[in-house]
């Protein structure tokens, strides 16, 4: 999973950084890279807080996801 992160409330950023890993990890997520200097090599792209998870497949991302939205 790759996510671009524009943090507009850090108190709610805070708490979801305490919160989230775990849920990641029940579903066999493991972080390759969160935050820190990026640097775009081609394009016009500019990301914010750039977050790299894998997962072991896509139906353990999609799980992850659809619980994360549903009660997680």
């Amino acid at each position: 999973m790759l996510a671009d992160v524009d943090v507009t409330d850090a108190a709610t950023f805070d708490e979801y950084k305490r919160e989230v890993p775990a849920t990641e990890a029940r579903h066999g997520g493991r972080y390759l890279a969160r935050g820190g200097a990026t640097r775009v090599l081609e394009g016009d792209w500019d990301p914010h807080r750039l977050v790299i998870v894998e997962f072991p497949d896509m139906a353990s991302l999609t799980a992850w996801s659809i619980r994360r939205n549903t009660s997680d």
